[in-house]
């Protein structure tokens, strides 16, 4: 599981509670708030 803050490198993370996908594309990025629901946990 990742949260919001941390820097799990490129890929698409799911939210946990919405589902939402969000894309990081550098290894460099935070993970942000659920654009969404606002939710902080991903997988």
């Amino acid at each position: 599981m990742k949260v919001t803050g941390d820097r799990p490198g490129k890929g698409t993370y799911i939210c946990m509670a919405c589902g939402k996908k969000v894309v990081i594309e550098s290894d460099d990025d935070k993970l942000p708030v659920c654009p969404q629901c606002k939710g902080s946990m991903f997988q």
